[in-house]
């Protein structure tokens, strides 16, 4: 049986996320070693290296991820 979670009061109900929450570009929940392929290819990104798209695509279908 599954634990279901009830917010408290409606002011908690406000500031629940309507949309996924992200940090570092990466929606939280994600695994991972697939987070991390996201945070490194986007730090390349940010360094200037870069990713090609068929090396993305291998990374990620590496992972099992599909864009």
């Amino acid at each position: 049986m599954t634990e279901k979670k009830y917010c408290k009061n409606i002011g908690e109900l406000n500031r629940m996320p309507t949309e996924p929450r992200q940090k570092n570009n990466v929606q939280i929940g994600t695994s991972i070693p697939e987070s991390a392929a996201i945070i490194l290819m986007n730090r390349a990104d940010e360094s200037g290296i870069s990713v090609s798209a068929k090396a993305r695509e291998l990374i990620l279908s590496g992972l099992g991820v599909v864009e």
